[in-house]
């Protein structure tokens, strides 16, 4: 376990699985993981996520986030496509309970995943990609000493309109926190 000032990154369990299945079926969500068509996600697809978290550790892994108050699961974040010769990773991180937004817990976990790569796997560049419209993330995500490396222009359809995916990426040299 990886603790912060707020969150305990960990591994999935099986009692994870309702809380889960039920958070991530939100629309609201949705809209700030999925470029792609949002359709409701099964349970045995999200037993299968859960249960496969941990399966390619030499290229990927998913920890659970749980806030440290309350013992409670929140949400999700991950490294993939990790390149050890290369000493990249790409991120992924879902507060997905709503109760917990706009309140530090993204900020931390963040943090927490940030320190361990850099810290346990040498990596020495993070990337990951945002929509542009995920104001709270990206303002996250700068705060943090993330940079915009480029931007994917009007590239998925939602809401009656075409939107940006950001690209942001840290270097370890220059992470701050």
């Amino acid at each position: 376990m990886y603790k912060g000032e707020k969150v305990i990154l960990r591994a999935y369990e099986k009692a994870d699985i309702n809380l889960a299945h039920e958070l991530f079926n939100g629309l609201e969500l949705q809209k700030l993981l999925n470029s792609g068509l949002i359709l409701p996600l099964s349970y045995e697809e999200e037993e299968s996520f859960i249960l496969g978290a941990a399966k390619n550790k030499s290229t990927e892994y998913n920890f659970a986030i749980e806030s440290i108050d309350d013992q409670k699961y929140i949400g999700g974040c991950g490294y993939f496509k990790y390149r050890p010769k290369d000493g990249t990773t790409w991120i992924g991180i879902a507060v997905a309970d709503e109760t917990y937004w706009g309140k530090g817990f993204g900020f931390d976990a963040t943090k927490v995943l940030i320190r361990f790569l850099f810290n346990e796997l040498n990596i020495r560049k993070v990337t990951l990609g945002v929509f542009s419209y995920n104001e709270r993330a990206i303002k996250c995500y700068r705060k943090l000493g993330f940079e915009e490396e480029g931007r994917l222009k009007e590239n998925f359809f939602r809401d009656g309109k075409y939107h940006d995916e950001i690209i942001m990426s840290l270097f370890r040299a220059n992470y701050k926190n």
